[in-house]
């Protein structure tokens, strides 16, 4: 908990110390490692990011409609919603 509340860790790390304690099989004492690695916080943290992106983008050609400045941008807020997968 402290090492949460000092930003030494997230929210899922810290879950990730419990759920290590608690593993009762490799499968959960796997996944619980991963998590405890940050592969979790990472994979969410890049979602937040494209979704961020896929906001500006949309709020820009609703903004900027008019305009006619953000030409071909349709395909690269398609591709920003699929999460850059």
């Amino acid at each position: 908990m402290r090492a949460f509340l000092n930003g030494k860790m997230d929210l899922t790390q810290a879950e990730a110390v419990i759920d290590l304690i608690r593993a009762r099989s490799d499968l959960a004492l796997r996944s619980a490692t991963e998590q405890l690695e940050g592969k979790l916080g990472e994979k969410i943290s890049d979602i937040r990011r494209a979704l961020i992106d896929l906001l500006a983008n949309i709020e820009a050609s609703i903004d900027f409609s008019e305009e006619g400045i953000l030409t071909g941008r349709g395909r690269s807020i398609a591709r920003a919603a699929r999460f850059g997968s």
